[in-house]
């Protein structure tokens, strides 16, 4: 968060759902809607953390606090990959409980990938081609 609401650095953050639970779920929820973590920095952090960002918001002509300009550098330049499992028994519950993936994700549906198209996708990553010749792909991702 510091790199993408100080710093102003483009940042992905991949995630995929069997690597967190639905309590951390929440966590980016509040991330996707509000561009913070409630209780992550106490205001002893906050105050040196933000200070930096005192002449930027005065550039950009930013009315409010040092704390919504920073939340919202971060809603612009942190960018949340979730790769989630559509035929997991959670995928339901998880989206419904956390309205910021309907209301500020994209969803990519990806059904049964072949492995010749998983192989040729130009998304994947280096060295996948042998993998997705050994394994077929069947992921829903979420997008910001």
């Amino acid at each position: 968060m510091q790199l993408s609401g100080i710093d102003g650095e483009q940042i992905v953050l991949l995630l995929e759902d069997h690597q967190v639970d639905p309590s951390f779920l929440e966590l980016i929820n509040s991330l996707l809607s509000a561009g913070e973590v409630p209780g992550l920095y106490t205001p002893e952090e906050l105050e040196p953390l933000l200070g930096p960002l005192r002449d930027l918001a005065s550039q950009d002509g930013f009315r409010g606090t040092l704390v919504s300009y920073f939340a919202s550098r971060v809603l612009r330049n942190l960018h949340i990959a979730l790769i989630m499992d559509s035929s997991s028994k959670n995928f339901t519950a998880n989206c419904e409980s956390n309205p910021a993936f309907y209301k500020n994700c994209s969803f990519q549906w990806m059904q049964g990938w072949s492995r010749e198209s998983m192989a040729q996708s130009e998304y994947a990553p280096r060295g996948m081609g042998g993998l997705a010749r050994e394994r077929s792909w069947t992921h829903s991702e979420s997008w910001n």
